[in-house]
């Protein structure tokens, strides 16, 4: 059966997440999305390796505990990519997810690509093909080494034709690259903002497709809805990932506020549970 996974910062933080895994658990997901080391600024980055792999070791030992897969974790963001030294600094970060991942025993790092340019228009766009494939060359023997794959997330430029805002543009690197170890996360909001269709979007992808961001967008706006509160095709979704035999994990990149007055969140976070395994039931077993 497909799993059902969420953003672990949902349920807990850096020390509190003993009790964060087993209350997602009785909530009804599988798997979690490690969210601790998408801020290049957090601590993560700044204690000695000795501290940083007991914890995760005891992190990894909680989840096994409470039988709750590690699925995938999220590489930091936004680095710097405006020249060559500030890109070797972002390096140097990833490859420090990279090996925090095989600590946690999880086998999939997202990783964003690299923007030169940030926001605005690029004035080449093989220039940034470039820069990236250069990235990505520099990261693969570290992840081979550590068994982690890298998947590369489709982003929300909007359509004015960036490097990386079309999912045809993410295969078509990965297929360039060429390695067992780079595959594709596709983020539903994201390709919506794009224009593209989650269906011909999961078919494009097909066998390179090894993780999701799944959240709802509306207008054009990347916002991280809660599925069907938007106008992502969940019909798409979900024949696309039945006919590719996609048989991973339904990891919701979208959670309930902290705003929200208990004990309404409590049952809005259980719903959203629910909402994960209708689409895991409804893609089955390939």
């Amino acid at each position: 059966m497909v799993k059902t996974g969420c953003l672990s910062s949902a349920y807990f933080g850096a020390e509190d997440y003993e009790e964060g895994l087993k209350k997602l658990k009785s909530h009804g997901f599988d798997c979690i999305d490690y969210s601790g080391f998408f801020d290049p600024n957090g601590e993560v980055y700044q204690i000695d390796d000795k501290k940083l792999n007991a914890r995760l070791t005891d992190l990894r030992r909680a989840a096994a505990d409470t039988d709750v897969k590690i699925w995938q974790m999220h590489a930091a963001w936004p680095l710097d990519d405006a020249t060559p030294q500030s890109r070797k600094a972002g390096d140097k970060v990833y490859l420090k997810s990279i090996k925090a991942a095989n600590v946690l025993g999880c086998e999939y790092l997202v990783i964003h690509p690299a923007m030169p340019y940030g926001w605005g228009k690029e004035p080449s766009v093989q220039e940034v093909y470039d820069i990236n494939y250069e990235r990505f060359y520099n990261l693969l023997p570290c992840a081979k080494d550590q068994g982690v794959t890298l998947c590369l997330e489709n982003m929300p430029f909007g359509e004015e034709g960036h490097s990386f805002s079309k999912v045809k543009d993410v295969k078509t690197f990965i297929r360039n690259v060429n390695d067992r170890h780079l595959g594709a996360c596709l983020d539903t909001g994201h390709a919506f903002v794009t224009g593209d269709n989650c269906y011909d979007a999961i078919k494009t992808l097909g066998e390179d497709l090894l993780t999701l961001h799944v959240h709802d967008d509306a207008v054009k706006q990347d916002r991280h809805l809660i599925p069907f509160q938007g106008s992502v095709d969940w019909e798409g979704f979900i024949k696309g990932l039945k006919e590719i035999g996609f048989d991973g994990c339904i990891s919701l990149e979208t959670s309930i506020s902290v705003k929200t007055p208990e004990p309404m969140r409590e049952q809005m976070r259980i719903a959203l549970a629910g909402i994960c395994r209708y689409f895991a039931e409804r893609i089955g077993r390939n």
